[in-house]
């Protein structure tokens, strides 16, 4: 795997440090930047071209769904994984509507994070625990009364939902004791009929749209 540049972007200065320390001492990431200033972010992300943007979810007057929106813009195959000390419902949905590509709370342990940050950047949706358990129960909840447009079965509902959870398709083979060829022909039937192209706009997709 290539070495991933990674942006550190949080207002606490103590937070960015620790960051760059341990990123710094893995030969797998290179810091093309940090900063805890919002107005800078846009910058930094123009002229360093991270591959991976670390977001802090509060970044002085600006939200982070709407700078998770402004990146996606001036470089939209920049991956985003958010990283934050707060479980906020509403943020979570709209970070992930507007492109971030995971939601990790702040007590990860540095090689966790590290292993994120790599399912992020091969293009993988990654959600914290916490997180994950609060997006399904939504989706679940709001599921009674919501009328599926795609006409997916349950079993493609199943599958939609444990790819929220962040398993992998071996993983989830494993779950629904199937083949894991299985498990790939049904998301490519689930991609044709939502008409998303991959697994992170399957997951904005679901939760836009109360799907599972």
């Amino acid at each position: 795997m290539k070495t991933i540049r990674i942006l550190i972007c949080d207002d606490h200065e103590i937070v960015r440090n620790g960051l760059v320390s341990i990123f710094n001492l893995d030969k797998q990431f290179e810091v093309a930047g940090q900063t805890g200033n919002s107005e800078e972010i846009l910058k930094l992300v123009r002229e360093r071209k991270p591959d991976v943007v670390i977001l802090d979810l509060k970044m002085g007057k600006s939200r982070g769904d709407e700078i998770c929106g402004e990146i996606k813009k001036i470089d939209p195959v920049c991956k985003i994984l958010i990283l934050t000390a707060y479980i906020d419902e509403t943020m979570i949905n709209r970070c992930l509507v507007k492109g971030a590509s995971g939601y990790v709370i702040k007590d990860v342990g540095s090689d966790n994070l590290k292993e994120q940050i790599k399912a992020v950047f091969r293009g993988e949706q990654v959600l914290d625990s916490k997180v994950a358990g609060i997006v399904i129960n939504r989706l679940r909840e709001y599921n009674r009364t919501f009328s599926d447009p795609y006409n997916l079965s349950a079993q493609e509902k199943r599958i939609i939902s444990l790819v929220i959870e962040g398993m992998t398709n071996r993983q989830i083979a494993d779950k629904l004791t199937l083949s894991e060829n299985t498990i790939k022909s049904h998301l490519q039937n689930i991609m044709e009929k939502t008409g998303v192209r991959n697994r992170a706009e399957l997951t904005a997709m679901a939760i836009k749209n109360d799907l599972v």
